[in-house]
């Protein structure tokens, strides 16, 4: 055998101990975004919570590692406990197998918001029937139901609108605001 197929086997065999032997560490999880491991679990998160984001991923998924500190600096700074969660579902784990069959999840990642407990969605400027984007899926009504994928851009702009909509300050505005305006509509 000559040089060069040797350096070939021996990158094939790399590579399939790598993919098949070592298992991948989990994807680490900031505080501010729950887990929902079963059914059970997922259906009380979105009892107890006005909006929600979920992030359907797998420890094993490249593109489900890269939004992962996205999806988490994004719930660092707008989680807010009973208006808007962050959660993530591994799709790999037994338990929640029932919530991926539940909600159709079949590419990771997949973002699916929920807003009052359903599956309804957002609307979000640039988000349209005819936009572009084919990340974001809307349904019928121009609302931004699932991201397909992991696109940043989305992302941002589906939590973005869900903020404003639940009247929550943006990044970088201070707390108190909200409650300043909510007390001069009073007056």
């Amino acid at each position: 055998m000559d040089t060069i197929t040797i350096i070939f086997l021996l990158f094939v065999l790399f590579q399939v101990v790598r993919t098949f032997v070592i298992k991948p560490t989990p994807i680490e999880t900031p505080p501010s975004i729950q887990k929902a491991g079963t059914l059970d679990d997922f259906t009380t998160l979105l009892a107890s919570n006005d909006s929600v984001v979920i992030d359907f991923y797998a420890d094993w998924c490249g593109p489900c590692r890269a939004i992962a500190p996205i999806f988490a600096s994004l719930s660092e700074a707008h989680s807010t406990p009973g208006k808007l969660a962050f959660a993530k579902v591994n799709a790999d784990n037994a338990g929640a197998k029932d919530i991926v069959a539940k909600y159709d999840v079949h590419g990771l990642p997949s973002f699916l918001i929920f807003r009052k407990g359903e599956n309804t969605g957002v609307k979000v400027d640039g988000y349209g029937a005819n936009s572009a984007n084919r990340a974001a899926i809307v349904d019928d009504e121009g609302r931004v139901v699932r991201i397909r994928g992991a696109d940043k851009k989305a992302l941002e702009a589906v939590v973005k609108a869900l903020v404003i909509e639940e009247g929550l300050p943006l990044e970088g505005a201070p707390k108190a605001t909200k409650v300043k305006e909510d007390e001069k509509k009073k007056e």
